[in-house]
């Protein structure tokens, strides 16, 4: 039987093969026209009856003109520097070179994105300039682990890992650009601090509430009012100060403990825009019964790595903070019988609840008709119970109005918080009435202030007596103005001082 299959294969090998000659002509007849048209090497044409400009009219094309070369050039490199880096695409095939920093970078995003999903974490979001400058006032123990150059349109997520609610030292960072999504990741970085399921059953109960009494003792001793009754420091330098206090769980070298941090900070009215600060971490020692410090360690030591997408290091070489160091805390143990004489304010205490948001807000408020910035913490929480100090006779004394008040302005937001004089808190800060007041103080766990706040209490009676005094010596200072007046004789008068003495002094009746 005849194969019919197999005759009609090899009628259709055969016209495929005289397809294949002829395109094989046509191709090496397009070939000679481009090499005639475009020689690797410069030809001389000068005996042939073609001339270059008749080539061109065969080929139907021109030769390229060199600057169109190197302006093509020119906008390959634009789209490899300026958009390649910028795209998954480039991303991925600097990571796919191999080695082991480009697998790291892409651990540590894998981890980020599973931790923050199954775990509760605390996010902080803001320009990375913002981070740079004000890194105490959102990760006080952490500055930024970013460079701090170009950074116009490039933002810094930072989270903050929570267990029961309290704030821990395990943290991630990611330097984005444009929309929060991986494909605009630029760096990353984590906490050496990772806490495990047996880290957390060991932490047993937390208490959340926290205090600034120390803080507050070391702005007594830094600050004090000038004769206007505004902050100023030891050198007469005006000063806006507060303090702010909270309980975080820290672990370090495989040690988890319950800390507490203090932090006193302020900026001057000559250069608002460069803060200092000053901070003292307690932790509870269960055979004294009570705190007592904690040295933290070295700051570059509690991050663990900082990496670019291209798997380099992007931990800055300096920290360009707006926030230096000054040791408030370096005399607590000098200060200990220090005269309590600043007075404060809980400023978000007084706030709408719909301000008060995980951000660092900048306060515009006027005091003796200078404008004052100041910036706040970011966490909410923190802010609650952030202070800030007034001297013990502040300015609303000196004011005429019935009912003074501070008007307080957030950057950027419509609500204002009012601080009315009665709002003003503190041993000192009604001055004249006779009713005991403490400070306003609240317990960190158990009864381990109980000897401070003892102490504390006594202050307040020492106070009220000397309030009483200076009443009385005022009241004797009238009536020997009076007497003067009425005879045109020298009258001496008690001159009230803080110093819990008093002073005879005479004077001229004008």
């Amino acid at each position: 039987m005849k194969d019919n299959r197999i005759n009609g294969a090899d009628e259709l090998e055969k016209e495929l093969r005289n397809k294949m000659s002829e395109l094989s002509s046509n191709v090496d007849c397009f070939e000679k026209i481009s090499a005639r048209a475009f020689p690797e090497t410069d030809q001389d044409f000068s005996d042939s009856e073609l001339t270059v400009s008749d080539l061109e009219n065969v080929t139907g094309r021109r030769r390229a003109v060199p600057v169109l070369k190197w302006v093509s050039i020119a906008a390959a490199a634009v789209v490899c520097i300026g958009v390649l880096p910028r795209t998954v695409f480039f991303q991925e095939f600097m990571a796919d070179l191999g080695t082991d920093s480009n697998r790291k970078y892409r651990d540590m995003i894998s981890e980020i994105q599973r931790e923050t999903e199954v775990n509760d974490y605390k996010v902080y979001d803001m320009p990375l300039s913002e981070y740079i400058e004000d890194d105490i006032l959102i990760s006080p123990l952490y500055s930024c682990p970013f460079e701090a150059e170009n950074t116009d349109d490039i933002n810094v997520r930072v989270f903050v890992r929570e267990i029961e609610g309290v704030l821990t030292n395990q943290i991630y960072a990611v330097e984005y650009t444009g929309d929060y999504n991986e494909s605009n990741f630029l760096a990353a970085a984590e906490s050496k601090a990772k806490f495990t399921n047996k880290d957390i059953e060991a932490i047993g109960d937390i208490s959340t509430e926290a205090n600034d009494y120390k803080a507050y003792r070391a702005a007594c001793n830094a600050f004090t009012g000038d004769k206007y009754a505004l902050l100023v420091d030891e050198d007469g330098k005006r000063a806006t100060a507060a303090s702010f206090a909270y309980v975080h769980i820290f672990k370090y070298d495989d040690v988890v403990k319950t800390l507490q941090t203090q932090v006193l900070y302020c900026n001057y009215d000559e250069d608002c825009e460069k803060y200092y600060y000053d901070m003292m971490t307690s932790c509870y020692d269960e055979e004294l019964g009570g705190l007592v410090e904690y040295i933290l360690p070295e700051a570059d030591k509690l991050w663990k790595t900082s990496l670019n997408y291209d798997g380099s290091d992007a931990m800055p070489e300096e920290n360009k903070s707006a926030f230096n160091r000054k040791d408030f805390f370096a005399d607590a143990a000098e200060y200990e019988d220090l005269t309590e004489t600043l007075s404060w304010y809980e400023p978000y205490n007084l706030a709408d609840e719909a301000l008060v948001d995980d951000k660092v807000q900048t306060m515009r408020f006027s005091e003796n008709s200078a404008v004052k910035t100041f910036k706040t913490p970011a966490d909410s929480s923190i802010k609650a119970a952030m202070r800030m100090y007034e001297p013990y006779i502040t300015h609303f004394m000196y004011d005429s109005q019935s009912d003074p008040t501070v008007d307080i302005s957030i950057d950027g937001r419509d609500e204002h918080i009012i601080v009315h004089s009665g709002n003003i808190e503190g041993d000192f800060a009604e001055l004249g009435k006779k009713t005991e007041k403490t400070t306003n103080y609240v317990e960190f766990s158990g009864d381990l202030f109980a000897e401070e706040q003892e102490q504390m209490q006594k202050n307040a009676e020492i106070n009220r007596q000397i309030h009483e005094a200076a009443l009385e010596s005022e009241e004797i200072r009238k009536q020997a103005e009076n007497a003067a007046e009425k005879t045109s004789q020298p009258y001496n008068a008690f001159i009230f001082s803080t110093d819990q003495s008093f002073v005879l002094s005479s004077g001229e009746q004008e």
